[in-house]
Order: C-alpha cells, then structure tokens, then sequence
C-alpha cells in the first residue's frame, strides 16, 4: 500500500555501491541509490531509516518493480510504411555514420 518513485543508477552511485559492498550492505545500497521518494517522502536520512526498518515484503516489492523498470535508451521505434500501411518494429542503429553522415571525411 506505499508508493515509491525510483530513478536509474547514476554514475556516482557507484563509489557507494562498492563502499556498500564491503560493509554487507550491498542490496539496501542498490535500492537506496534509486529511491526518490517514498510515500512523499523526499528526505534521504529518512529514506534511508525507512528501507532499513522495511519489512522483506516490502523491500522485494521494490526491488521487484526496479528489475521490471527499463531504464537506458530506447534502440527500438515502430514506424508505418506509408505506402502499404504496414506497422513494424525496428532498431535504431546506433553506428557513427548513422548519426553522423560523413563525419569520418573530416
């Protein structure tokens, strides 16, 4: 019955992650470094004190709702023809000339 907002993992939350790891504390690190808020609850002490009081029930819901999270870049886009209509589902290609026509000639 709580509400929580996560974030994706940031670049420096990686330093934590490994002082974390060598205390055992690893798992309430990598919940804690994506937790925003909880219940409105923006404060990080408090959030903190919160997640290590929460009861298993409640720390596997999040980390449950983390893992089916999708973070990163989309690399998919459904386009239609617009001759024939058809819709389909395509990769983004993520190669420099693609991006960048011609910028290796320079």
């Amino acid at each position: 019955g709580r509400s929580a907002t996560i974030r994706a993992m940031r670049g420096s939350d990686e330093g934590r992650l490994l002082a974390a790891r060598q205390k055992g504390e690893i798992m309430t690190e990598l919940i804690f470094t994506r937790l925003v808020d909880v219940d409105g609850l923006d404060d990080r002490g408090s959030i903190r004190n919160w997640l290590r009081a929460a009861p298993s029930r409640d720390r596997n819901a999040l980390r449950l709702a983390m893992e089916k999270q999708e973070f990163g870049f989309q690399t998919q886009i459904d386009i239609t023809c617009p001759v024939c209509h058809t819709e389909q589902r395509v990769e983004i290609m993520s190669l420099r000339d693609f991006f960048f026509p011609g910028s290796h000639d320079q």
